[in-house]
């Protein structure tokens, strides 16, 4: 019997979701939702009785009540799967938290910590977030952000502690810690890992009482206590509030769709800066009494990973993991050895949605199916997932909503609620339920997240994502509503092209997004990254999509590129790929126009709600009044905003 198989063994002779031992009163009830019956019955049961934890400290206490000396964390310390890793068990995370909570609260006082922690994965990074959020609140940061950005989150927060790992982890926002640390107005302290100084973060601890508190901590389960920098694939970060219960509740869910028992191994390669590492990968580990498994502290980014990744699995027994598509095509590409006795119960993947042909040649290399699950930050993790012990999930399909959770497809306005669509209509997702977030920092932002006049009177977040809801309740994603190409006023689902160019031997993955065009608005045009080794021309992959999709789909232009732009969580950086096709337009512009257009410097104006692109002429070729009006003239029939600008001004 397979491993994935063998999760139907688990749940009760009587039919309900609840594993042996694992049923509602327990510390932590443990449940398998295999069918929608059981969602059903786990919504009979009030989210207080699924586990009794009313803060993520308690939840960690509670797993070291279990088993003190169990393995919290395994922290691989490089790629070689025969390398001794670092252990921590859940006395010692217990203890360390504490103590960091402690610590925090000391130096903050007499003001609320707010601490910001900025660290590549690495232990310390989780037990200094959930030591922030116990003692006040807490923000972990992205170390690939700008100087600018980092300041700007950590002011907007009144950061007054920053934790930091030491410049020798490479470069990233921690070697560049005078440039932008400076700018932030209330940060009293910096505590740096592995620094071996003054300033060392664990030996800081040592003082600190580590048995318990020295404050009264707040068990409010509404309590805002982590602020996630939001919007990777949509634009400028903004500040997303996760409350205790909705963290707590999404980690419960989460493997109550992918492992719940307390024997598992879960692989940990996705950013503790996003819900999908910090929640559902660690918080989800540490409610349940799992142990995490961290494969570096460069998590997927280590090409080790990838090349040794089935080794590492088997030695440690890993049973779940989720990956990023795009993390999957590189597995397959670059993976030495094979799956062959794997432990593996659930493979979920996240952040985009599969392309179907990638899930099939996974299956047919490996034996294992990639289940999709789909989220948002605002959701403090994801919403929907597929059901246990299901051998073959619905291809193409995200799966079901979560219990307790309800998605919809509407016909929106301005974000005003106008009608629900039938099942099956492509509309835009909508989502209510208890682990919607309560809103932005900003709260002048949350306007844009909320649904207006939504239904049953409920509160609703548009996910901006467009998809559709069959009869069976299962939820079908096509895109960001804001990635569809319009194509003289006809949409374009870029993930028609995607799909196509995904089944050439040659292609690893791809990106599909709008060409600007002076006459059709938009035209389809696609970044390709080749596999290793393989060859293709763009030509070639174009005639290829020709029997593959609808005349008007088919890409204008085909660019290969050696690696595809990727965000952290492991997404495919549509906006990276639409500031490059319009770079390429008004080059095209320049060079038909201006003698040496092609050597003309280009500039993205990124500071408005959408990019711009800033043209530098010389002086002398700036103060060409006729020249200037032509080009304008020329970028007025576009609809990207543009800008042209004297070189020496800059």
């Amino acid at each position: 019997m397979s491993a994935q198989n063998s999760l139907q063994t688990q749940a009760q002779a009587d039919g309900t979701p609840w594993l042996s031992g694992g049923a509602p009163g327990a510390p932590v009830a443990r449940a398998l939702v295999r069918s929608h019956a059981d969602i059903r019955a786990i919504e009979q049961v009030p989210i207080d009785h699924l586990f009794t934890s009313r803060t993520i400290l308690q939840a960690i206490e509670s797993s070291k009540k279990a088993d003190p000396d169990k393995a919290a964390i395994l922290q691989l310390l490089s790629s070689d799967p025969d390398a001794a890793p670092r252990r921590l068990t859940y006395a010692e995370l217990t203890r360390a938290v504490i103590q960091s909570a402690n610590l925090f609260h000391k130096l903050a006082s007499p003001e609320k910590p707010s601490v910001v922690v900025i660290a590549p994965f690495l232990p310390e990074a989780l037990i200094a977030t959930w030591a922030g959020a116990t003692a006040g609140c807490v923000t972990p940061i992205n170390p690939a952000l700008d100087n600018v950005q980092l300041a700007s989150i950590m002011n907007a927060v009144h950061a007054n502690i920053l934790v930091v790992a030491d410049r020798s982890y490479g470069s990233a926002a921690w070697s560049r810690l005078s440039e932008f640390a400076s700018s932030v107005r209330t940060l009293k302290h910096v505590l740096t890992i592995d620094s071996h100084r003054s300033d060392d973060f664990l030996s800081s601890l040592e003082d600190m009482p580590g048995a318990s508190l020295s404050f009264d901590e707040n068990v409010s389960p509404d309590a805002v206590n982590i602020y996630i920098p939001t919007g990777g694939t949509t634009g400028a970060p903004k500040l997303v509030k996760l409350t205790t219960r909705g963290q707590l509740l999404n980690a419960w869910l989460f493997g109550s769709l992918s492992v719940a028992s307390s024997d598992e191994v879960v692989g940990h390669a996705m950013p503790n800066f996003h819900v999908g590492g910090l929640i559902a990968i660690s918080l989800r580990a540490m409610l349940y009494g799992q142990t995490l498994l961290t494969l570096t502290p460069l998590g997927f980014r280590d090409p080790g990973v990838i090349r040794n990744f089935w080794n590492i699995a088997r030695k440690y027994g890993m049973t779940n993991v989720i990956m990023a598509p795009t993390t999957v095509a590189s597995l397959l590409d670059q993976a030495e050895g094979t799956s062959k006795g794997h432990c593996f119960k659930s493979f979920i993947c996240g952040g985009s949605t599969i392309p179907v042909e990638l899930l099939n040649e996974f299956y047919e290399k490996t034996g294992i199916y990639l289940k999709e699950t789909w989220g948002m930050t605002e959701f403090q993790g994801p919403c929907s997932g597929h059901l246990t012990g299901q051998a073959r999930p619905v291809a193409g399909s995200v799966g079901i909503a979560y219990p307790h959770h309800h998605v919809r497809v509407a016909k929106l306005s301005d974000n005003r609620f106008i009608e629900e669509l039938p099942a099956g209509e492509r509309g835009v997702l909508i989502v209510s339920g208890p682990t919607v977030t309560p809103g932005y920092l900003d709260e002048t932002l949350s306007t844009d997240l909320f649904v207006l006049g939504g239904p049953d009177g409920q509160r609703w977040a548009s996910t901006g994502d467009l998809g559709a809801v069959d009869s069976d309740g299962f939820i079908w994603v096509y895109g960001r509503e804001k990635d569809v190409i319009i194509r003289a006023g006809n949409n374009i689902d870029p993930k028609v092209i995607e799909e196509a160019l995904q089944l050439h031997p040659s292609v690893l993955i791809s990106g599909a997004v709008g060409r600007p065009d002076a006459l059709k608005g938009e035209l389809p045009m696609a970044y390709v990254q080749l596999k290793e080794g393989a060859s293709a021309e763009p030509d070639e992959l174009i005639e290829f999509c020709r029997d593959r999709m609808e005349r008007g789909a088919i890409p204008v232009e085909v660019v290969l590129i050696p690696a595809m732009p990727l965000t952290a969580m492991g997404k495919i950086s549509k906006p990276t790929l639409r500031v490059d096709a319009m770079k390429r337009v008004v080059r095209e512009l320049l060079v038909k126009v201006v003698p040496d257009g092609d050597r003309i410097p280009l500039k993205v104006d990124d500071a408005g709600k959408r990019p711009a692109m800033v043209v530098l002429l010389e002086p002398e070729s700036f103060r060409d009044a006729a020249l200037v009006q032509k080009l304008q003239e020329c970028f007025s029939r576009f609809a990207f905003k543009s800008e042209i600008r004297e070189l020496s001004a800059q």
